[in-house]
Order: C-alpha cells, then structure tokens, then sequence
C-alpha cells in the first residue's frame, strides 16, 4: 500500500477537527470506527460495480504511479471513470487519499479517451503512400518502384522538415539522385559511394532519410559510422529528436496513445548513441533500430540492414601512408564484415587525398559510384566575377557562383588551388610530378561524339589489351585518321579478371561491333598463353585478326616511346575523347582518371590503377608506323640530271 501522508485535519466525513499530538488521520476513536464502517458499507455497495480487472503490461508498470496501477487492477476504473463509483469510494477500496484516488481516475480518463481515440485513429492515404506503406516490392526489384519511394520521401520531407528559418529543406535533382541509390543498395544489398563537396546537405539529407526509413519500417537496423564518435552521436541524437519533439510527424503516423520512444520499463535502449523505437512489430530483434561509432571503433557482433558512413576520411587520417592504410584495413575487416547478403552500404564523404578509402573504392567495381562537383565540369566559362556560372552550380540556392570563386581566389592566393579542386571539385592530385594535364585532357572532350561513333574521314582500328587473369583486364580501342593524325577513343572496356575466355570475348565482340582486326597485347610472363590460345589463335585465323606481341618493361616509362610520351596527344588536342552521353562521359571519366593518377614515381608507389591507361598505350607504336609508311607512300621522287647536254650515244658508234 503506498505510503500515506500526514494530514492537518481529521479526514473523516464532517469532521474537520484538527489532529494533534500523535493523531495522524482521525481525531478521535469514533471518527476511525465511522468511517471504518462507511468503508465497509462503499465497499459492499460497489461489488456489483466492479469490472473485470484491467492487466497492466509490464512496459507500462509503474508509468503513471502506484495508484494509478492499483486503480487498474481493482476493476473500478471504468466506472469510477463513468461516475458510476464516487471517489471516496475508490480511495477507501483503494487505501488511498483522495487527493490520490481522484487524480488516479483524472488520468484513467485521459487514457481511455485516447484508446478511443486510437481505435478509431487511421493512416491517412497520402501519408501511407508517402512510404509506401502497403505496397509489396517487385520481385527482383526495378527502377521504377525505386522512383516512386523517392517522389514519397521528397513529398515526406517536404512536409515534415524545416530549416532554421523555417521554410521546407530544398531536394535537388542530384539529392534525389543519391537517394534513388541508397534504397537501391538497401534493396540489392549492394554497396554505394556518394562524393559530394562540403556544405552541399548531405547531412541532413540523411537524417531525415532515416526517420523516414523508420516510419516505412520501424524493425530497420541501420549504423550510422561517422568520422569520430561525435559527429555520429550528434546524427543519431538529431534522428532521435525529430521522433521524439515532431509534433506533426507523429501525429502523422502515430495512434494518439503510440509513441516511438519506449516506456521507462520497457527495457529498450532510448541513448544520444543508440535507441530502439517502440512501434517495432518484431518481438526480440537485438540490434538498435539506429546506433552510432565512430571510425576505427569496434563494431562487432552488430547486426546490420543498412551502414551508412559518413565522412569516414578527413586530413588527420591521410596525412599519412599508415593512417590511410590503417583506414582501409579497419574497413574491410571491420565494417565489411557486418555486411549480410541483404545489408545494403553507403559511404558519403567528400576527397581527403588522392590515395583516400574513396579513391580505392571508386577503382572497385564492385561500388556504385557518384561524384559531385560544386561547379560543373561541362562548363568551359573563364573564372571571372563576370562570367556566367549560375546554371554550372551544383545548388545554387545555397551556394552561389561568388561563394566558389571567392573560395577559389582564397585558395590560390595561398598556393593550394591544387586543395580547393580536392574539396570543392572531387579531383585529387597525386603525389609526384603529374605527366598529365587535367586541362589539356578536358580540352579533348568531344561534347558531340558518342561511344563507338567513328570519325568521318578515312581511318584505321587498332585496339590494345591489358589481359589479366585475376585482377583487372583492360582493352581499348582508337581510330586513327591518316591524313591529319589524329587519334580518336572509339571504346574501352575495363571487367574484373576473366582471363582468356573474357579476352576471345572482347576480340569476338568488337570484331562484330567495329570489325577490328589489329590487336596489341601485352605478352609478358604467363600473358604469352592468350597468343597460343587454341581458340584465340583459330578465331583471328578465321577473320583475319592480327595480334601483336608487346613486351613491357622499364620502357613504359620513357619520355620518347613511354606512356609520358603520350601527354603530346592532349597537349596538342591531337586526340578525340567522346563526352555525349552517360556512357561516353563515364567510359572518358574512367580514362581521365587513370591519366591524372599517373605520375614520374615507380609503378610500385603509384599503386592505382593503371590498366585502361596501359591498354591505351600498347597501340601507340601501331600508330606511329602507320604515320610513317603513310608519309613514305606520299613522298615525291623528283630528279635533276647534273649535266643537263648529256646525250646517249648510240650502239653503232664508237665513243672516241
């Protein structure tokens, strides 16, 4: 029985005699056996009252107090709640005050409106359509259902978010973009890496992405590992605020007696770094329906259906090589292995350093990459106040054209526009003395020229092949224009191993595609097998496809003959890059890249990828002796006599 408090006056009906001395609650011994028997009396009266007792679930002991759960248990509650039973009834059955009694059914009431409430409660259609509720995914998934959950998650943030000035958030194309990618990693367990510059609203992007993963699904489990702990805490603890303080949003999609944050007894964590909600309709689920850490903290024995990591690399660790090697390790090993079959993988952050975690993932097929730039790279203006930039901006709204110029001109007033192309740009340099220009290689994008569109004067093909039987094999394919010279990337293909059978692919394909009939391919070391090939050799026989032999050595780094030596054709806009289109544009990306990546150090510093770059190399001196045969057949043969009177003296007559 709880505690009762000490009162002034005697609490007996119609006496207000004061207590003293040790007197406590009656005045007198009559006053206790008066009211000892009106007690029996309310008592007996109100059995036929009673209701059945109300079981109180054990999330919701002890919630509103100890009456309050007695209140319950005594059958009482509804029709005390009712008028049925005076109070001072409930507080006698009770043991109670009735002050205590009284506020008791106070809040029963409050209860049993909103459970009425709640019973008639429904989801409204357009909040369910905003997340899909009710609609099963096709099996496999597409694209299509895809962009139907992005148009509800915009509509969904567009109503439920403000920014501080208390307007709705602005959702670009690109915001859309990345999260058509998210839930396509979420529902492929596939891997994506999202590279955005700094202040472009990734991070709130994510928030409220989260709390609407939550509403679709509330048993998701998602960790959320940010650069350090804090910065993952503060995007948890933000996820957790709008599920606990949006008023709006939870009346949206919350019963008026729900609520997302558990009971003080409901034994789920409710932490800055991890919570689970109470709407979770899978009993027994371990994990936290969002937790956070931090880089290189330990999360093992976490299980997981979505990892973001966001701004996993900064300047403290790519400051040096064993900084960023132990990045990568700490994530292979450590976040990778949470990975399930199902578990889909972000990564967002923006370029810390050429050799970053980012920078090894893009080399990897095996991600979905998207790089952003705050300023497009299809934009050949000069950078000048004057020049028209507004439409090249990634988000203008937020950040203007004088915004990045004024950052620009910082940076190079310091000498570190190499620094603001890294951070607003996504274009690391790497270390060493750079062989190629990104300038000069740009100059060469042809904005009107498509993947496997041909040049329109005469020309020849010549394709190189990087094979490789476990690593990457890389081949790629110029045309070459005799009468001006000019080199043009008509394909290049770049597929992880495959060896022999996926180079007779290749020659098979691009002998169908473009009739290519002149192959150069390295052959060093086991590489010689792809020339003795029985199935290789038996389908250029029957084609006529030549196959060369080249042999790598310390000559791809020679200034004349080396890869340096092909800076030329970018220098002099030689070579025809193709840029029309999302194929064109990734297949040249690719190639600018491995360009922009090689440099004068060794090959075994350098350790990015170099596979397209070398596939581009093979053919070079192909080229080179067709230009000089070309040469030698237009050549005229002119000859002045050096005696012009000479006279040929006939067989007849002696010559003395």
């Amino acid at each position: 029985m709880p505690k009762q408090h000490h009162a002034k006056y005697c609490q007996a009906t119609n006496c207000n005699k004061p207590l003293e001395g040790r007197q406590r609650k009656y005045c007198s011994h009559t006053c206790s056996s008066r009211e000892s028997a009106r007690r029996t009396r309310a008592i007996k009266g109100t059995e036929r009252s009673l209701a059945p007792a109300i079981d109180v679930p054990e999330e919701e002991a002890g919630r509103y107090g100890g009456t309050f759960d007695s209140l319950l248990r005594s059958g009482l509650a509804d029709p005390a709640a009712d008028g049925l039973v005076p109070i001072e009834a409930v507080a006698r059955h009770l043991g109670v005050t009735y002050d205590g009694a009284q506020k008791a059914v106070r809040g029963y009431r409050v209860l049993k409106a909103k459970k009425d409430e709640a019973f008639d409660w429904q989801l409204e259609e357009r909040y369910a359509d905003w997340i899909g509720h009710g609609s099963e995914p096709p099996d496999p998934i597409t694209r299509e259902y895809v962009d139907e959950l992005v148009d509800g998650f915009v509509a969904f943030r567009d109503e439920f978010f403000l920014t501080e000035s208390g307007v709705p958030y602005v959702t670009k194309e690109y915001h859309r973009h990345w999260i058509s990618n998210i839930l396509w990693a979420i529902y492929t367990g596939t891997k994506s890496l999202i590279l955005s510059p700094p202040r472009h609203g990734k991070s709130e992007l994510l928030v409220h992405f989260c709390v609407w993963l939550i509403c679709r699904n509330p048993n998701i489990r998602i960790l959320w590992i940010g650069g350090n702990r804090e910065i993952a805490v503060d995007m948890v603890s933000s996820v957790r605020e709008h599920l606990e303080e949006n008023e709006q949003l939870k009346n949206a999609y919350l019963s008026p007696e729900e609520s997302w944050k558990p009971a003080g007894r409901a034994g789920k964590a409710w932490t800055a770094s991890s919570f689970k909600v109470a709407t979770r309709t899978i009993v027994g689920v371990k994990a936290a329906t969002l937790a956070a850490t931090g880089r290189k903290g330990k999360i093992l024995s976490r299980d997981c259906d979505l990892i973001i990591c966001d701004d996993l690399e900064d300047h403290d660790s790519t400051a040096v090589d064993s900084e960023r090697e132990k990045t990568r390790n700490w994530f292979q090993t450590q976040v990778l292995s949470r990975k399930m079959r199902h578990t889909g993988v972000v990564m967002i952050g923006s370029r810390q350093h050429y050799d970053d975690l980012y920078g090894y993932n893009l080399d990897d097929p095996t991600w979905d990459t998207i790089v952003e730039s705050a300023h497009s790279d299809d934009c050949n203006e000069e950078w000048t106040e004057s020049a028209p930039h507004d439409e090249c901006m990634l988000f203008p709204e937020l950040n203007p054209y004088s915004w990045l110029l004024e950052l620009r001109q910082d940076y190079q007033a310091k000498g570190l526009i190499g620094l603001w192309e890294m951070v607003y740009l996504n274009r690391p340099r790497p270390e060493g003395m750079t062989v190629f220009s990104q300038e000069a290689v740009e100059s060469c994008y042809d904005r009107t020229r498509r993947i496997g569109q041909m040049p329109e004067s005469h020309y020849r093909l010549v394709a190189g092949l990087d094979p490789a039987a476990a690593g990457y094999q890389a081949s790629f394919l110029w045309a070459y224009t005799l009468d001006d010279q000019r080199q043009y990337l008509v394909d290049l293909d770049n597929t992880k191993g495959g060896g022999i059978i996926e180079a007779l692919r290749i020659i098979q394909t691009w002998y169908e595609k473009y009739r290519v009939a002149y192959w150069v391919i390295e052959n060093n070391g086991l590489q010689q097998m792809y020339l003795q090939d029985l199935r290789v050799r038996d389908f250029c026989l029957q084609n006529n496809v030549v196959l060369e032999p080249h042999r790598t050595y310390i000559n791809k780094l020679d200034p004349f003959f080396g890869v340096s030596a092909m800076s030329r054709l970018f220098n002099e806009r030689v070579a025809n890059l193709p840029f029309y289109g999302e194929e064109a544009k990734a297949k040249t990306k690719l190639y600018t890249r491995q360009l922009m990546d090689f440099t004068d150090q060794t090959t075994k510093r350098n350790r990015k990828k170099q596979d397209v770059l070398m596939a581009s190399w093979f053919p070079q001196k192909v080229m080179r002796r067709w230009a000089k045969e070309h040469q030698a057949s237009h050549a005229a043969v002119q000859y002045d006599a050096s005696f012009a009177d000479y006279q040929m003296t006939p067989d007849w007559e002696v010559n003395w």
